[in-house]
């Protein structure tokens, strides 16, 4: 899994984008990701919106 900030809201995980409302949930969700399954992280740190990163 490869994981990228794109911006201090957006996180590309992949080749999705999750949009979060702020720069914490972020990097909650990014945090989260480093032990974590991505199912599950996006079950703790839901984010706004999911689009493709191309």
């Amino acid at each position: 899994m490869v994981i990228t900030s794109i911006s201090r809201i957006e996180v590309a995980v992949d080749d999705m984008v999750y949009i979060f409302d702020t720069p914490q949930e972020a990097d909650a969700f990014m945090g989260c990701l480093i032990d974590g399954d991505l199912v599950q992280c996006k079950v703790d740190h839901p984010p706004l919106d999911i689009r493709p990163a191309s």
